[in-house]
């Protein structure tokens, strides 16, 4: 059994990969993160920095680090992800077998700059517009926006004063896969930015979609990506 360790994206919970592990080999154990804060971690504080989102993601799995694993990131998962295998190199703990950053940015891609903490209910909303993945019905609910407003201004303060660790001292040093939707706006430089980044194999494509391209269609395609998932772990496990 290969367990997989999948990170969600800013503002998500655990549950977007429910229909992932639905669809994908039987000898792949999806194992879902959950945000400080978020979903069914609610009751926890919210955390307002990459570097100790990562630390929160490791002391959840340290102790489910053992045998074949791999580790997923998607968008903002992807940054957490490479902070996450520093932490693992530097315990000593057996490396992951490769890293998947699905439609993530390189590490030190410039995120907005904004004052995220006076955003109001009507900024919160365009915000969410404006990074897609949030159906339309929702975004017209003042009361969802409200209630989720917490979690979107803390994952955003984190993405805007994030710096990433030297890449000198913590590359990933096991293959790494990048995929980005095709019709992303901010591709440029994204395959030679994330080479600093990985001192192994780095394979990066572009696949139909915006930048939620495996979330698509309601989750249409999620049988799609669970194949590829599946060959870029065949191409790595013992």
């Amino acid at each position: 059994m290969i367990r997989l360790f999948a990170i969600p994206y800013a503002f998500g919970s655990a549950n977007i990969y429910c229909d992932l592990g639905n669809e994908i080999d039987t000898n792949i154990e999806v194992i879902p993160v959950e945000y400080s804060g978020h979903e069914r971690r609610s009751n926890e504080p919210l955390l307002l920095s990459l570097q100790e989102i990562a630390q929160d993601v490791y002391s959840q799995i340290q102790n489910k680090i053992q045998g074949e694993y791999v580790i997923l990131g998607y968008s903002m998962g992807g940054t957490v992800a490479y902070e996450l295998f520093r932490l693992i190199k530097k315990s000593g703990k057996p490396l992951p077998k490769c890293v998947l950053a699905f439609g993530a940015t390189e590490p030190d891609y410039p995120h907005r700059k904004a004052d995220f903490e006076t955003y109001n209910i009507d900024q919160i909303a365009k915000l969410l517009k404006e990074f897609g993945g949030t159906p339309q019905e929702l975004l017209e609910e003042e009361e969802i926006i409200e209630m989720v407003s917490p979690v979107v201004i803390s994952d955003c303060i984190a993405l805007r004063d994030y710096t990433p660790s030297p890449y000198e001292e913590n590359a990933i040093s096991v293959p790494l896969t990048v995929l980005r939707g095709a019709e992303e706006i901010e591709l440029e430089n994204c395959d030679k930015c994330w080479r600093k980044y990985c001192s192994s194999d780095l394979r990066y494509s572009l696949v139909p979609g915006g930048h939620f391209f495996m979330f698509d269609n309601e989750g249409e395609r999620t049988a799609e990506f669970a194949r590829i998932i599946e060959n870029e772990i065949l191409k790595v496990v013992s």
